[in-house]
């Protein structure tokens, strides 16, 4: 079954679509387990992961897996690894959560380990990196949260919704 997002003007090219509705899906499950009417902004990645998903959390030194990687997911032990180097940097660690996020949710069937230094001769790991990355830009700012906020701005400032909304995608 498929989640359609709700959202009407904003709406991602073809491509990306399934990707988006498996981000708001995941983002409606924790929501609903957290028995909240809407989801909080910003919505918090890593108390999701480890309440409502269920999935180990822990930070440490990941060069043993190769260089620069940041994060690293494992389907069997449901855990997420990030890289210690990335705490500093609130922004980066969200994203690497939800990156890793990303493998578990739309990845699980194609091997049973993550990290970016590994390659896979049945599917292009830039796909699989490409992929991960839509989803956890699509979990941390998901269109349907962004398209309230951005009406809500420009209703209060008086501005009219359509014109506004193209020329920002120009």
């Amino acid at each position: 079954m498929t989640t359609k997002l709700p959202t009407a003007l904003l709406e991602p090219c073809w491509g990306n679509r399934r990707i988006d509705r498996r981000a708001w899906s995941v983002i409606e499950r924790c929501r609903k387990r957290q028995a909240s009417e809407r989801p909080p902004l910003p919505i918090p990645v890593e108390d999701w992961i480890e309440g409502p998903l269920g999935i180990q959390l822990g930070f440490a030194d990941l060069s043993y897996l190769g260089d620069n990687v940041l994060g690293a997911a494992f389907v069997k032990s449901r855990e997420i690894l990030i890289d210690e180097q990335v705490l500093s940097h609130e922004g980066r660690c969200r994203f690497t959560c939800a990156h890793e996020l990303g493998h578990l949710t739309l990845h699980s069937n194609l091997r049973n380990e993550f990290h970016d230094s590994q390659v896979d001769v049945t599917f292009s790991l830039e796909t699989i990196e490409r992929q991960a990355d839509r989803f956890a830009a699509a979990f941390l700012m998901p269109l349907p949260l962004l398209e309230r906020e951005l009406v809500g701005v420009l209703d209060k400032t008086g501005l009219k919704r359509t014109e506004c909304i193209y020329e920002l995608m120009q």
